[in-house]
């Protein structure tokens, strides 16, 4: 398989989760490429010493910022936001497909065979998101999917569009998508795009309270799970019991220690959360 990704400083050890998770369950000798402006070396080190380990390749590509010149920025994103809209470009010509993948997920199962599905002529393969009805009627597309885990068939994107055509379309029309690079990808695509089960990104919510049922039922039936918002499950902030079903991976690869620390912390906070919360005291994390 040929997986790609981004993390900045702020996410690399929860893309070495999601990588390490991701390589767990999926044996093989993988491509696994890394696309990065700012990120150090350590971090970067790391997750190549994680992907090695399990005799995938490690593969950088780093991103020249000058080819964002007139994209909006945003504080919380930076230009990682933008990468994945340039990526069929940058990857090496004899790579047809790619899975694109965010660093805020966990994956607990096998993706091959739905990475190996046929594209019949489409751009990509990915999940609906939750608000798609919604995003639809916005958007005035066919259908609308979430970021996070989308296929895409580069080769088909390199054939029918140039970088420059791209770059250009969103330059033109960015200001019609409030989701930015996800409104762009759904427009542009648009009617061009394979629905997947929603196993493939399931949303988890941060305020929901999950039974120990519903926790058994996403251990066993998700096979990637998504944590989307400002605060995530490494955050010890981040509310109700929704962070056991990240640590269920996170824990396997960061130790036990790291797990007990965060939980410890987690319920020392517990009391004070909607106050922190509130306050927008909510940037720290026991990655630290």
């Amino acid at each position: 398989m040929n997986i790609i990704f981004t993390a900045s400083d702020l996410f690399a050890k929860p893309g070495v989760v999601m990588i390490d998770s991701l390589l767990r369950y999926n044996p093989g000798k993988h491509n696994i490429f890394f696309m990065f402006n700012s990120t150090s070396i350590k971090n970067r080190n790391i997750i190549k010493r994680t992907i090695e380990k399990y005799g995938s390749k490690y593969i950088e590509i780093f991103m020249d910022l000058k080819m964002f010149n007139g994209f909006p920025v945003y504080k919380r994103f930076g230009y990682e936001l933008y990468f994945r809209l340039l990526m069929p470009y940058l990857l090496p010509s004899d790579i047809d497909r790619v899975l694109c993948i965010d660093s805020d997920m966990t994956i607990n199962g096998s993706i091959k065979d739905i990475y190996n599905k046929d594209f019949f002529d489409n751009y990509l393969m990915a999940v609906p998101s939750p608000n798609d009805i919604q995003y639809k009627k916005i958007n005035n597309t066919k259908q609308y999917i979430g970021g996070g885990f989308v296929i895409y068939n580069v080769k088909k994107i390199r054939n029918d569009f140039t970088k420059e055509y791209i770059v250009d379309y969103f330059l033109k029309n960015y200001d019609k998508y409030p989701y930015l690079d996800q409104d762009f990808v759904n427009c542009f695509y648009d009617g061009k795009i394979i629905i997947l089960d929603g196993k493939y990104n399931y949303i988890i919510y941060r305020n929901k309270k999950y039974k120990k049922s519903d926790i058994y039922e996403i251990s066993k039936n998700v096979i990637v799970a998504h944590f989307p918002g400002k605060l995530k499950p490494w955050n010890y902030l981040y509310g109700k019991n929704t962070y056991k079903i990240y640590w269920k991976e996170a824990k396997i690869t960061l130790g036990i220690l790291s797990y007990i620390k965060y939980k410890f912390l987690f319920y020392l906070f517990l009391p004070f959360q909607f106050i922190i919360v509130i306050m927008k005291k909510h940037r720290k994390s026991t990655f630290n």
